[in-house]
């Protein structure tokens, strides 16, 4: 896939704030990264090629990733206002740079006499569509929930969440759905021109009312719906998306259903969907499909695509994915899977990939980190989380690395 080409930011932004340190060890590659600065001061990039296919956003515990670019939430700002400015963003080459804030300030209007406002967790992902029209400059579907705090009672909380286009070229927030009220954001996807999205009932904070909703609304916000959940205090995932078929999981078993979550079938025992294509779905499986133990063994297995009843066949055993927790591996897009195993010689920590469209099987990096994770991938690197908060930023081909601090609020 052709690497987008992203272009930096404006005078006004950079002179803004340089919110955090960035340490880097020598960047290898092609030098397909590269950043510019636009005649405007905006940043661009071009169209990834895949307009309408399967994307997942982050933010919110991981980073997303736009071309040369990770952003992060819950980066706090304070002025006269409050709490501004949530969302912050690096270029992940620059070598002296520090993170900068988007711009779009989400508790705008929602603080009061009676309440303070706040974000309690936010998601973001680029409209690929909107940002090629917009001339490049992206334009991202935030995902976010409002957390309102009665200023005479501070254990008396209010939660609303909503969806929201942000134009970086106009620095305009439309809202396209609220009124979500009482539910935390959870996962959000794109599919189609359309945003799936994970939501939980805030009273699961208590213990009581555990209720798990997959929703759906189209990126111009029209056509909301939800996904009846038959079994709502059980944990529902929507892992992938392929072929017009959402591919869910929920309680070690695997179902799926159309694009407007009619015909919800249940298909197998697993524990999450990673990938399909025209052959196949992959997926892992573990000791304890129902996840009642964090300490469980792994396997990523395949059937036949439309035949929930063929024989399982073991791609990875789980002697080769030997991590015992899900935070080993990470689900990339277009068929790459990354794992990470401890090493029995020295107990460095070991990143793999695999490729399921190719078999292609490879080490990608060593960190002598032992609390060193995966947190998201992109076509050329693969980004790690570290104890401390530090992000690497990993060349694939290369293992050479950058690295900077992740935002801590102060």
């Amino acid at each position: 896939m052709k690497k987008r080409i992203i272009c930096f930011l404006l005078a006004l932004v950079t002179a803004a704030m340089t919110l955090a340190a960035c340490d880097t060890q020598p960047a290898g590659g092609d030098g397909t990264g590269g950043a510019e600065t636009g005649d405007d001061g905006l940043i661009y990039g071009s169209a990834s090629g895949n307009i309408g296919e399967f994307a997942q956003g982050c933010g919110y515990y991981n980073p997303y990733v736009w071309g040369d670019f990770v952003f992060q939430s819950r980066a706090y700002e304070h002025n006269n206002d409050g709490y501004i400015d949530h969302i912050v963003f690096h270029d992940m080459d620059d070598q002296s740079g520090g993170w900068l804030p988007l711009g779009c300030d989400l508790t705008r209007g929602e603080s009061s006499d009676k309440f303070d406002a706040d974000i309690d967790s936010a998601q973001l992902i680029v409209d690929e569509a909107a940002t090629a029209k917009n001339g490049g400059v992206p334009v991202f579907i935030i995902a976010y929930t409002v957390e309102r705090t009665d200023k005479d009672n501070l254990h008396n909380r209010e939660y609303e969440t909503k969806i929201a286009s942000f134009n970086m070229k106009s620095r305009k927030l439309t809202i396209l759905k609220e009124g979500l009220n009482d539910v935390f954001i959870g996962a959000i996807y794109t599919y189609r021109n359309t945003l799936y999205f994970a939501t939980q009932l805030s009273h699961a904070v208590s213990g009581e009312n555990i209720v798990f909703i997959i929703n759906k609304i189209n990126l111009d916000g029209s056509e909301y719906a939800v996904l009846g959940n038959e079994d709502e205090t059980e944990w529902i995932e929507l892992d992938y998306i392929a072929d017009d078929v959402i591919y869910y999981s929920r309680g070690g078993k695997i179902y799926s259903s159309a694009l407007d979550f009619s015909g919800f079938t249940y298909l197998f025992d697993g524990y999450r969907v990673c990938y399909s294509n025209s052959e196949y779905i992959y997926y892992l499986t573990a000791e304890d499909l129902t996840m009642t133990s964090y300490d469980t063994a792994f396997s990523l297995c395949r059937r036949k695509l439309g035949d929930p009843l063929s024989e399982e066949e073991t791609v990875l055993s789980s002697d080769v994915l030997t991590g015992r927790d899900w935070s080993y591996y990470y689900r990339g897009k277009d068929g790459d899977f990354y794992y990470q195993a401890v090493s029995p010689n020295d107990g460095t920590t070991v990143f793999y990939s695999y490729d399921c469209r190719t078999g292609e099987h490879k080490e990608i990096f060593t960190s002598e980190n032992p609390d060193c994770r995966i947190v998201s991938a992109t076509d050329d690197r693969i980004i790690l989380q570290g104890d401390g908060g530090t992000y690497y930023f990993v060349k694939k081909e290369t293992g050479e690395y950058t690295t900077i601090v992740r935002w801590h609020n102060a």
